[in-house]
């Protein structure tokens, strides 16, 4: 680390344009998310394909989801090939549905509306003391994955991904939610 920054220092430009990375990370994190979420990384699998054929194949505005998809291949997740061609990488590869070392099932987990919006209460947390989960959702995490499919059919795919990745994921589990309907 450096040394301690004085009232009047003002950090050189590296420091502020890192500063700036993080404080705008939320954004690619969204970005992921719906670009996932969309199946984008599945889309791109047999080769580079057009904007508007993405759109159409995952139901999206067209501009719109270029933009996001500009903003991907801006930090490395997706390479654009053409003015309106973009091509899955490395990095977007981890993103694919059902191949090893695939990051999915955590973005669509973590990222999830159910989780994302808790972090935005982060403060009345660090407050009160109060889960910022339980604050949202007036439920604990088990019990609104209890009466959530979705977001049970995302945890468990989580569960199982970080159990095949040798993390110990036991702590994740609660024995009362039934979860054979994802088994």
């Amino acid at each position: 680390m450096g040394e301690p920054v004085g009232p009047s220092h003002v950090p050189n430009v590296e420091p502020r344009e890192r500063l700036r990375t993080l404080i705008g990370g939320y954004r690619m994190s969204q970005a992921i998310y719906v670009a996932t979420r969309l199946g984008i990384p599945d889309l791109l699998a047999d080769g580079p394909r057009e904007t508007c054929d993405l759109a159409r194949a995952t139901g999206s505005h067209a501009p719109t989801l270029r933009r996001v998809l500009l903003a991907l291949a801006g930090v490395g997740v997706l390479d654009k090939v053409g003015p309106d061609r973009f091509a899955l990488n490395p990095v977007g590869a981890g993103l694919r549905t059902g191949v090893p070392g695939s990051v999915r099932a955590s973005v669509l987990f973590l990222l999830n509306e159910s989780h994302w919006r808790p972090w935005g209460h982060l403060l009345h947390t660090v407050r009160t003391g109060e889960t910022a989960f339980d604050h949202v959702h007036g439920a604990s995490l088990f019990d609104y994955l209890a009466t959530h499919d979705t977001g049970l059919a995302y945890y468990y795919s989580f569960f199982r991904r970080s159990l095949a990745e040798g993390r110990n994921a036991l702590f994740m589990l609660k024995p009362s939610l039934d979860m054979s309907p994802y088994s």
